[in-house]
């Protein structure tokens, strides 16, 4: 699981399975989110193509210290936004939804010290559910 971990912030992906002989809705994850102390786990469906877009495009936030990402949810409308700014600060912004009944927005500013752990094992993650 990729994990960032901060005393107001936490969130975790983890892969569960994808099927690549499907170009798109061809992947599952579960999303376990921790905001100012409101908390939610969900499912979420998307695409192998977009879950590596979104990885590569927070390495390269985190190298150049500039730039913008997000990950949608297909099913039920879950998305994360990731804006960083020239100082380092990474803001992560976005709605879980479980189902159609239970929504937590969110919006966190937290260090990039926080980021290079979550980029790197969000990479294994998916060369680890490609196996």
């Amino acid at each position: 699981m990729a994990k960032i971990d901060c005393s107001s912030f936490k969130l975790g992906i983890e892969i569960k399975s994808i099927d690549l002989s499907h170009e798109s809705y061809n992947t599952t994850c579960v999303l376990d989110l921790y905001s100012e102390g409101f908390s939610g786990i969900t499912e979420m469906v998307t695409s192998y193509t977009d879950l590596l877009y979104f990885a590569n495009n927070l390495k390269d936030m985190y190298e150049f210290l500039k730039g913008v990402t997000k990950l949608i949810d297909y099913d039920y409308g879950t998305s994360i936004n990731v804006s960083c700014d020239e100082s380092g600060y990474f803001v992560f912004e976005g709605v879980i939804l479980n189902g159609t009944s239970n929504e937590l927005r969110f919006k966190n500013r937290i260090d990039q010290s926080y980021i290079k752990n979550f980029i790197n094992n969000f990479f294994d993650e998916l060369e680890k559910a490609k196996q």
